[in-house]
């Protein structure tokens, strides 16, 4: 006997009451207990999304999760990160040797990402470094525009570097990814400040680079899982008269607004207070 559409339609509609009844069951489960981080974070590192411009106050709002590797500072964009040595990559499950050949390179071309959890580091030692090297630079090119004034190259050089530091100094994300394991209640056991750490699912994947006749491995993090954050409606306010385009436009421009992000027990953060600064 042919369902009837009633019966397809009270179907459809069960699927959809459960559905929506599982997902907010695993609202409450992650929001339980004690919150895994707890962290105060500004527009560095939780920006609006692009081009956004407040119209309409019950249209959907997230934030977009800003998150670095330590390489990523100034001028550096290239090399491998530090913390991801091939021993760190073979304890997060990838089965890699030191090195290959170039004959051997196909048969490590199509490696896919592996889920990880992620640590991520908030205004900490990391960040320093970014500002320390940049700091450093931007000295060593006024040593060499003033040992050669009429070099017009060291000085649009000193410029540059002049403005990557105040672009770090008071723009760019201080939230950077340190580490990965695979137990997540083992990196919170190292990293213990929970106003300044926090875990998140994320993805590592592994890439070659060509050293002589040799080929190494190099990490990376290819994803974080959840990194555009919904803004609760009783926040919008805040974000009213705010447009994404206008935000550091100079190298002096300072965040607009504060945000509480927490983590809770299935390692997703959500907002729980927005504040203009």
């Amino acid at each position: 006997m042919k369902m009837t559409r009633l019966k397809m339609m009270l179907i459809g509609l069960g699927v959809i009451v459960l559905s929506n009844a599982l997902a907010l069951m695993g609202v409450a489960h992650n929001r339980s207990a004690e919150s895994e981080a707890l962290l105060e974070l500004t527009e560095r590192e939780l920006a609006l999304p692009y081009r956004y411009i407040s119209k309409e106050e019950n249209t959907g709002l997230a934030l977009k999760l800003k998150w670095r590797l330590s390489y990523q500072i100034g001028y550096r964009n290239s090399a491998p990160d530090s913390w991801l040595t091939n021993e760190k990559l073979r304890a997060l499950g990838f089965d890699i040797p030191v090195s290959i050949s170039s004959e051997e390179r196909k048969d490590y071309q199509n490696i896919l990402p592996r889920a990880v959890f992620l640590l991520l580091e908030y205004d900490g030692a990391r960040y320093q470094h970014a500002l320390d090297y940049l700091e450093k630079r931007l000295a060593d090119e006024q040593a060499l525009a003033m040992a050669s004034p009429d070099n017009e190259e060291f000085v649009k050089r000193v410029a540059r570097a002049q403005q990557a530091f105040n672009r770090e100094r008071t723009e760019s994300s201080r939230l950077f990814v340190i580490d990965a394991g695979l137990d997540a209640e083992a990196l919170r056991q190292q990293y213990a400040d929970r106003s300044r750490y926090m875990v998140l699912k994320g993805k590592v994947g592994v890439s070659t680079r060509r050293e002589g006749d040799q080929y190494l491995f190099s990490g990376y993090v290819s994803d974080v899982l959840i990194d555009n954050i919904n803004v609760p409606l009783a926040f919008r306010s805040t974000f009213e008269s705010l447009d994404s385009a206008s935000y550091g436009r100079n190298a002096t421009h300072k965040p607009r607004y504060f945000v509480t992000l927490k983590v809770g027990k299935r390692l997703e953060p959500w907002i729980t207070e927005v504040g203009s600064l």
